[in-house]
C-alpha cells in the first residue's frame, strides 16, 4: 500500500519540480500553476508515510517473535521505519517545497 501511494503521490504532485539552480521566478510560477497538485501529492504521501510505519510495526512485531530475548533487532526495525517517515525523507512530502537555502540560492542566480 505505501509504495503505491507514493506513485499516486508523486503523479498526482505536479510531476517535475524546478532544480535549486532555478531562477526565483520559475520556482514562483511552478508553485502558483501547481500548488493544489503539489499539496494533494503531499497529502498523499503522507498518508502513504503512515501506512509505512504500521509496516515496521508489524514487521518488528514478526521480528521480535523470531528474535526472541530483548528485541533489538526488532526495536532497530521500527525506529528505522519511524525514521524514515520523518518530513521529506520518505514520502518527499516536504522536499519538494523550496528551502530558504533554494530560495537564497536561486534569487542569487538570477542577478
Amino acid at each position: 500500500m505505501f509504495l503505491a501511494l507514493i506513485v499516486v503521490a508523486i503523479i498526482v504532485g505536479g510531476g517535475e519540480t524546478p532544480d535549486a539552480g532555478d531562477s526565483i521566478r520559475t520556482i514562483k510560477s511552478f508553485y502558483a500553476d501547481n500548488d493544489d497538485k503539489v499539496m494533494l501529492g503531499d497529502a498523499i504521501g503522507s498518508i502513504a508515510g503512515l501506512f509505512l510505519v504500521w509496516f515496521a510495526a508489524s514487521l518488528r512485531r514478526a521480528i521480535h517473535r523470531v528474535e526472541g530475548g530483548d528485541g533489538r533487532l526488532a526495536t532497530l526495525v521500527l525506529v528505522g521505519g519511524a525514521a524514515a517517515m520523518a518530513p521529506g525523507s520518505s514520502s518527499g512530502s516536504t522536499s519538494r517545497w523550496p528551502t530558504p537555502q533554494m530560495t537564497s540560492a536561486a534569487s542569487h542566480s538570477s542577478r
